[in-house]
């Protein structure tokens, strides 16, 4: 109801635009990608860790909560200070950032499922959030370097709304569970 008439057809003209922009569609399709990653785990880490240590709850939500807090935050922070010198030099190599943290990010929380101590899941745990969360700088970078002045408020709104895709992830992994899937083969 809100974009009626030629309202519709110019944010879809706009929307055109930033998607046709160098790079800026694949930078899209990866946010996708790190929001489902993100948010998969993020509502099914504490049932998983419950299941696999029992006895370490308590330790558990404390690590958790400083995992996604303290490690998410600083990773945000470094991720964004990384980008902006490797910008200087090269403004190509500004999505090596999010991409390095993505990929040292599948091995981590490999090892933290895997692992069969606590405390060796636990320190992965912690290493697949501080890798992997280094990406938004990055993106919000590549956004404004690629990305005309005119459409940057649209491009910027298509990632927040790219956590509706992010969304279907736990319930993708919920539905797999239910169908036999083991929740560890399912992170």
């Amino acid at each position: 109801a809100l974009l009626c008439g030629g309202a519709a057809g110019q944010m879809a003209a706009s929307v055109r635009r930033v998607v046709q922009c160098r790079g800026i569609g694949l930078v899209l399709a990866a946010t996708a990608v790190r929001f489902c990653a993100g948010f998969g785990l993020g509502l099914w880490a504490a049932p998983f860790f419950r299941a696999k240590f029992p006895a370490m709850q308590a330790q558990f939500s404390v690590i958790n909560a400083l995992t996604i807090g303290v490690g998410g935050c600083a990773s945000t922070l470094a991720g964004g200070a990384l980008t902006e010198r490797l910008a200087v030099r090269d403004k190509r190599a500004v999505l090596m950032v999010p991409v390095a943290g993505c990929v040292a990010a599948v091995p981590a929380i490999l090892l933290a499922v895997g692992s069969a101590g606590f405390t060796a899941s636990m320190a992965f745990y912690v290493v697949t959030f501080v890798v992997a969360e280094c990406w938004i700088g990055a993106v919000m970078c590549v956004l404004s370097q690629e990305v005309p002045p005119e459409v940057r408020g649209v491009a910027t709104s298509l990632i927040s709304l790219l956590t509706v895709v992010g969304n279907a992830a736990p319930l993708a992994i919920g539905a797999m569970v239910r169908n036999g899937v083991g929740l560890q083969a399912a992170l």
